[in-house]
């Protein structure tokens, strides 16, 4: 499995083949959002946002598929213009742009800042004493290639790749390294019982290890299920929840707003005992530890992307200007009109006045 990072250059190739089919005829210069366009939508319109992008996973899942922007933008649509059909040339304008500039995000500054402090540590100190690490996400794999395209502007894997080489370069043990995998699917359950059965058919009769390191509770039981149905239950699999990211936020300052002192104590103590359950840390130096150095010996490690390695409280808001102000840009068109104000005015009650989902 050395090397196995390849893949990902694959995946990169596929998603600008892919956004080229889907602006087809429209110029890249003609598509890109200037600054002005790029505005913070108001509160409704931007928990619509996520709404509507939440139902359509959940859609996509039910049928064993990743988040698809297309269809995405197709229902914003209906849902911005009354029920409108998505077709015409204002449509396929709002679409373009919406996933072009998507695609055009710039994901360095979106990267969780510790992490470039502590990438060139981390792969020193676990160079030779992990068994494998996996870039581990999903996302919109097939559908627009968004998620890779996201990964590839981090610029993780070209610093992963640079840290890994200076590891090996100054590792006087003689170890080859660390060996890598990108398991990056509309699916990343399905893809991780893959990527499971592959490392038992190399490993034999040895027990395997896991390490899954993720930005949500919820999908360690899933990891866990993923993991045993595809090997049996005799392996090891240690969850680490990353704090610093939507979920541990938001998880905080829903009690921190507890105005009662003891309802606000008791459900602290609910959250401490949660992180102490889930191994929880909030920076990637808590990984630099002694403790850990011991505990993922020889472990094949899975490390989420969006909330792990991407800030994924600042890439909603970053992602919600690019959806508005697409969306903006398509009705102008549709209307024949540049009055942004109203514009604004005819979406903010067309959005409020739909049904509350999600």
């Amino acid at each position: 499995m050395s090397d196995s990072l390849y893949p990902h250059f694959e995946a990169a190739h596929y998603a600008h083949g892919r956004l080229a089919e889907i602006i087809d005829d429209h110029s890249p210069e003609a598509l890109l959002l200037d600054a002005g366009e790029l505005r913070d939508p108001p509160c409704h319109i931007y928990d619509y946002i996520f709404r509507l992008q939440g139902s359509v996973e959940q859609d996509q899942a039910e049928n064993d598929r990743g988040m698809d922007y297309c269809e995405y933008a197709r229902r914003m649509w209906r849902d911005a213009t009354g029920g409108e059909e998505a077709e015409g040339d204002a449509f396929s304008l709002f679409k373009k742009s919406l996933i072009f500039n998507l695609h055009e995000i710039e994901m360095r500054p979106l990267v969780h800042p510790d992490l470039g402090e502590s990438l060139k540590k981390l792969v020193a100190t676990y160079c030779g004493n992990i068994a494998t690490v996996a870039l581990w996400s999903t996302g919109d794999d097939r559908a627009t290639g968004y998620q890779h395209r996201k990964i590839q502007r981090s610029g993780l894997i070209s610093e992963f790749v640079k840290a890994h080489r200076a590891a090996r370069i100054g590792n006087e043990s003689g170890e080859s390294g660390m060996q890598t995998a990108y398991l990056v699917a509309d699916n990343k359950f399905s893809r991780l019982a893959e990527y499971a059965r592959k490392l038992q058919d190399l490993n034999g009769q040895d027990s395997l290890k896991f390490v899954v390191i993720e930005d949500s509770v919820g999908n360690f039981e899933k990891a866990e299920r993923a993991i045993t149905q595809a090997v049996g239950s005799e392996v090891e699999i240690i969850p680490i929840w990353f704090t610093d990211s939507r979920a541990g936020i938001v998880a905080q300052a829903q009690i921190d707003c507890i105005e009662d002192d003891h309802e606000r104590e008791l459900a602290q103590a609910t959250l401490d005992e949660r992180k102490n359950v889930y191994n929880a840390i909030a920076s990637f130096d808590e990984l630099l530890e002694d403790v850990w150095l011991a505990r993922l010996k020889n472990a094949h490690v899975l490390v989420d992307f969006d909330g792990v390695i991407g800030d994924n409280v600042a890439m909603r808001d970053v992602q919600a200007r690019v959806t508005y102000g697409s969306l903006v840009r398509g009705l102008m068109v549709r209307g024949s009109t540049q009055d942004y104000e109203m514009i604004e005015a005819t979406l903010f009650e067309q959005i409020r006045s739909l049904p509350l989902k999600g």
